[in-house]
């Protein structure tokens, strides 16, 4: 077996396993205020455009069974969200009903802006640029996502609630990932080209996913004294 092969297999492993630990933790404790609503919305919402962008380029069979597998597993982190009802967007009792319709109209707006966002890019652009544009998109919400939780985290000043090996995986499987990719039998340059939307994805959530590591560090640390 190929070493690209078995990285790749280790991503998809990597990847199966990223969110059960917060999923596991939301359901346990009933609560999934530690989360970001935005950080799960921009996730889902890249999720969404990678795995568009991996169709349309033809990408490999294990990108493609990833970006299906993401899209269960942020639905699955939005809908506890609403189930347990994120207490940073919870209003007063006398304004229950505003409450719960304020996080459902920003699906809402992000599923519009989603739609308004292809529907040009499909008239003007031909398929396989389509591709290439969808994947630079989902790489810089992929990025952009994880500073709604950064400042989420700042502002609570702990980060009680969320789980750190949801992103030990995440760095995990981006590191395997992009390591399967230029380890490819099909690493030449225009390979590599056509993956670039998706290294830079990968590489530059491997950063956030550190900046998130150092306020684990920091507030636990800050918590025990």
């Amino acid at each position: 077996m190929q070493i690209s092969n078995i990285l790749g297999a280790c991503s998809l492993a990597c990847w199966l396993f990223v969110f059960v630990p917060q999923v596991y933790k939301n359901y346990t404790a009933k609560d999934a205020s530690s989360l970001s609503l935005d950080f799960v919305l921009l996730w889902l919402l890249g999720d969404t455009l990678n795995l568009v962008g991996t169709i349309l380029c033809g990408l490999q069979r294990s990108t493609l069974v990833l970006g299906c597998y993401f899209f269960l597993a942020d639905s699955l982190l939005l809908s506890q969200i609403f189930l347990y009802q994120d207490s940073e967007l919870s209003l007063p009792l006398l304004d229950a009903p505003r409450a719960k319709s304020y996080p459902k109209k920003r699906v809402i707006f992000a599923l519009f802006a989603l739609i308004f966002f292809i529907l040009p890019l499909y008239v003007l652009f031909p398929i396989n640029e389509m591709g290439m544009i969808f994947g630079w998109a989902s790489s810089i919400l992929f990025l952009s996502a994880r500073l709604p939780q950064m400042l989420k985290n700042h502002r609570r000043k702990s980060v009680e609630g969320l789980s750190i090996l949801l992103f030990t995986f995440c760095v995990l499987g981006n590191s395997t990932f992009i390591a399967s990719i230029f380890l490819s039998p099909q690493a030449d340059p225009s390979f590599l080209i056509k993956n670039v939307p998706w290294i830079f994805g990968a590489s530059s959530a491997i950063f956030a996913d550190f900046v998130l590591f150092f306020q684990f560090y920091w507030y636990k640390k800050r918590a025990i004294q």
